[in-house]
């Protein structure tokens, strides 16, 4: 169980590291071409303000604000937000307020970059400042928002861009032609930004299935190792109540064989713990012989009789998942005979499958286990959802076979179908 909490352990921080270096990764390229863009339009600013140093500082220092406040909004979205549609990114982290002021700063700079393009009657050379500022903002809209949306928005941004323009004196035509550049831009910044939101979804939703199969595989564990309690200490307990019954009755009569059948308690609980410290080291290997042999004193002592076939043909034809799965099936099938019947009878039989029945199939045997005067109050549909057949069905499904249970003729009667060890049968029996 410790392994298995700490395989889980480690799968996680390394999926958890995964995802974070590709977060970073993906963070980092946005960062970069934020910059890049901010640069070119520093540059087309340069290009078209030789002459005006003081113009030129202006643009220059709200292209930076707007990119400290581009930078800044796309990691807040990216890790710390949730995916439109998604998981991950979203406004809801951020607030309104952030939002209107980012709008505001995109349309501050906006105008103050169309003064770029006042000095040309026409276009031509460098794209002006507004363009490089509208993928900018357009990639932050893209990130959180979907296609019908950035699209209205990035109409916008060319309308304010062309306006804009006119009122600073610019001609019809280059005004016309900044502002579909604007709107073409911010168009692709959109693009940009919802394949990145959908990219890191995409890598988050992986991340999330990683995690939850290694919780699964942990949870079956658990499962796996409650079982192997309940079929363990099951027997156990059961024996020790009915020895210790029979040695209150003994003593009650004065028999000194009280004694005996308390030493027989005892020795239990040293095989009980002996069984517990194995199933916290790991596996408990579990020999049919064994079982039955315990199962046969064990019934003895309540009083019931068994009758048996021999067992050693049978587990020389089974590989060894199969054997262990038989040894389970002694050890269950005797648990249940005695918390749930008032038996005086059981018989364990081994059969070659009836090639006839419908129910069996070639590469298999099959392995019963019945028992008189079962309790009337538990019908079949009970006897099915208690839990140690119900793991014991796990089991024997476990290595290819088969378990069914049920009253027949007024017994009650368990009956696994086990696989043998030829390899093309196994197969097919698969």
């Amino acid at each position: 169980m410790d392994e298995s909490l700490q395989r889980e352990e480690q799968a996680i921080r390394a999926s958890e590291r995964q995802l974070r270096r590709f977060e970073w990764y993906t963070a980092g390229s946005v960062y970069f071409i934020i910059v890049f863009f901010a640069f070119m339009g520093l540059f087309s600013g340069a290009v078209r303000l030789p002459a005006h140093g003081e113009l030129l500082a202006l643009v220059a220092a709200a292209l930076g604000l707007h990119v400290v406040a581009t930078v800044w909004l796309t990691h807040s979205l990216i890790f710390r937000g949730r995916a439109v549609g998604g998981r991950r990114l979203g406004r809801s982290r951020l607030g309104r307020g952030w939002w209107i002021g980012y709008a505001a700063l995109t349309v501050a700079t906006m105008v103050v970059g169309a003064l770029s393009v006042r000095d040309l009657p026409a276009p031509g050379g460098a794209l002006p400042v507004p363009t490089w500022v509208s993928f900018n903002a357009l990639l932050v809209v893209g990130l959180v928002v979907r296609a019908r949306v950035w699209t209205g928005i990035g109409l916008l941004a060319g309308a304010l861009v062309t306006t804009t323009a006119l009122l600073f004196g610019v001609s019809m035509p280059s005004a016309v032609v900044v502002g579909v550049a604007a709107t073409a831009l911010g168009w692709g910044g959109a693009a940009c930004g919802l394949c990145t939101a959908w990219t890191l979804d995409v890598v988050r939703q992986l991340h999330d299935s990683r995690v939850a199969q290694a919780r699964l595989a942990v949870a079956e564990e658990r499962l796996r190792f409650g079982r192997d309690l309940h079929d363990v200490t099951g027997r156990a307990l059961s024996a020790i109540g009915v020895k210790s019954q029979l040695a209150a009755e003994l003593a009650r009569r004065g028999d000194p064989r009280a004694v005996e059948q308390m030493l027989a308690v005892h020795s239990l609980a040293d095989e009980a713990l002996a069984d517990m410290r194995g199933l916290v080291r790991g596996y408990r290997t579990v020999d049919p012989t064994t079982e039955l042999a315990g199962a046969r004193s064990l019934l003895r002592s309540a009083g019931v009789t068994l009758r048996s076939d021999d067992l050693e043909p049978l587990v020389a034809r089974l590989g060894q998942p199969a054997t262990a799965a038989l040894g389970w099936f002694i050890r269950e099938g005797t648990t249940n005979v005695l918390r749930h019947s008032d038996s005086r009878e059981v018989t364990l039989r081994t059969t070659a499958p009836d090639r006839t029945a419908s129910d069996t199939v070639a590469g298999e045997v099959v392995v019963v286990l019945a028992n008189d005067r079962p309790h009337a109050a538990r019908g079949e549909a009970e006897e099915r959802r208690g839990h140690g057949l119900t793991g014991l069905a796990e089991r024997i499904e476990a290595v290819g076979g088969r378990l069914s249970a049920g009253p027949e003729d007024g017994r009650f009667v368990v009956r696994a179908h086990l696989p043998t060890v030829e390899p093309s049968t196994l197969e097919e029996h698969q």
